[in-house]
């Protein structure tokens, strides 16, 4: 159940990134760049943003976006990667296909977790409704997370 709510508030936090405050760099704590350039030297494009959670770099590697999390005091909370719905494991595309053929797959991301858990997320949006939906590294819905008229999560 934790890594299930875990995962969510990761996936809500991808998703509304855009209400998270972008800010110069210099207002990152030292720690989590540190941090950051110790764990990805060859970063490209990178954007600090601040919210709720804490600290998201995010940036370009290997011709893919990838946004880490990082808390106050510089630890590594997550990393995200953005993949297409075709790196999603057989269970999950699966059961997308089974259960939600009038949803388009908008966001697909693969989260992995400081302690090496991996789980995937994706937001699929209806004619009038939308969800995210997380699964665990076989496949399995753990969560789904109806979003609201206005756009936010219930």
């Amino acid at each position: 159940m934790k890594t299930s709510i875990y995962s969510v508030a990761l996936i809500l936090f991808l998703v509304n990134t855009a209400d998270a405050q972008l800010f110069n760099s210099s207002h990152v704590p030292e720690a989590a760049k540190v941090s950051f350039h110790q764990q990805y030297p060859k970063a490209k494009h990178i954007i600090w943003t601040k919210d709720d959670q804490g600290y998201q770099a995010q940036f370009d590697l290997h011709h893919r976006t990838f946004y880490v999390l990082y808390d106050a005091g510089g630890n590594s909370i997550a990393e995200i990667i953005q993949i297409s719905k075709d790196k999603l494991p057989r269970r999950a595309k699966k059961q997308l296909r089974n259960n939600y053929t009038s949803y388009a797959i908008e966001n697909t991301i693969k989260i992995i977790s400081n302690d090496g858990k991996v789980t995937y997320g994706t937001h699929i949006g209806g004619v009038e409704e939308g969800f995210d939906l997380v699964f665990n590294s076989s496949g399995f819905i753990v969560s789904v997370v109806p979003e609201a008229a206005d756009g936010s999560e219930e």
